[in-house]
């Protein structure tokens, strides 16, 4: 069983983060965009996870999560990764080149405090990494228009894998980009619904006041971005700005920093997060036992809610009945 193991009960708050192993192949491209939105609404439609936030990186992942069925995130970062990956090679001409390393983070947030941190440190990501002066000036995929102008619902193409065409570069002009957008939208492809829940997790928190969260969310980001530029301008920094992120390689060279190690859980009282180790724990005790039982021949005893089971023991035995 993987080490540390996951643990994520119905309806839990999860704050998932998923990187590629090497470079900064989904650049805020014309192209990667239209590809991205359709894959992440496909994907949305397939799986029953709801999803609150989120924002793509040139070499990462954020998304703010609800998860009804906990075996449904497994499934539903599947198909992101293996659909972006064959994406991003198709338009390089390569073949089975690894895009995105194999687990992702998926650390539950226990309180609103949380929850509100990381829906802030989601949509200042770009602003952090000085790619751009504010969010609003991101020109990659995020929920940060949607979640802003109150929009739940959108719709958006899937492109298939075989109308995928090698790129002549792989840094295109924007004028480039849209011609190849254009050649995708005169097609009849698939519509997916693309659903945004922002406020799902606040089913956990009853009480909290939505319309004023919101509006302290968007004070609190204005604030923040107004403090890095003020950092910038002492460092004498500037920022990307949204063309040539939009014109970047998809080649260009980038060696990740050191993974830090996983975290179970974001939670800012002592207390609750004790009493949710405690159960961890327990669960996983249980789970030990269950499998070794499994080893045994035993599969009348159920992995505990919540906890992933691991392969079932292959017994040699069974090939000669």
């Amino acid at each position: 069983m993987p080490s540390p193991r996951k643990f994520m009960p119905h309806e839990s708050i999860l704050f998932v983060t998923t990187r590629t192993e090497e470079g900064l192949p989904f650049v805020q491209s014309l192209i990667l965009n239209f590809l991205l939105w359709g894959i992440l609404a496909r994907a949305r439609s397939l799986f029953e996870v709801r999803i609150c936030h989120f924002l793509f990186m040139s070499n990462h992942l954020h998304l703010l999560l609800m998860v009804r069925s906990p075996e449904d995130l497994p499934d539903f970062m599947r198909y992101i990764k293996t659909e972006s990956s064959h994406a991003v090679n198709k338009l390089l001409g390569r073949k089975k080149k690894t895009i995105w390393e194999e687990d992702y983070d998926a650390p539950q947030l226990l309180t609103p405090t949380k929850v509100l941190h990381y829906i802030k440190y989601l949509y200042l990501n770009p602003v952090r990494a000085r790619l751009v002066d504010s969010i609003e000036a991101y020109p990659g995929v995020s929920s940060w228009r949607l979640f802003k102008n109150d929009l739940t619902v959108t719709y958006h193409p899937r492109v298939p894998r075989s109308l995928i065409r090698e790129l002549p570069l792989p840094a295109l002009s924007i004028n480039e980009q849209r011609r190849i957008v254009s050649s995708w939208e005169c097609l009849e492809l698939k519509m997916n619904k693309l659903v945004l829940e922002p406020w799902a997790w606040v089913e956990r928190f009853p009480g909290i006041d939505v319309a004023e969260a919101k509006q302290r969310l968007l004070n609190d980001i204005t604030k923040l971005e107004a403090r890095y530029r003020r950092e910038r301008k002492r460092k004498r920094q500037n920022v990307v700005g949204p063309t040539t992120l939009r014109r970047q390689s998809m080649l260009k060279e980038h060696t990740p920093e050191t993974r830090k190690p996983r975290v179970l859980v974001f939670c800012e009282n002592p207390e609750l997060k004790k009493q949710y180790l405690k159960l961890y724990r327990e669960l996983c005790k249980k789970s030990s036992e269950v499998y070794e039982r499994w080893k045994l021949g035993d599969f009348t005893p159920r992995i505990p809610p919540g906890m992933f089971a691991p392969s079932l023991p292959v017994y040699c035995s069974r090939l000669w009945l």
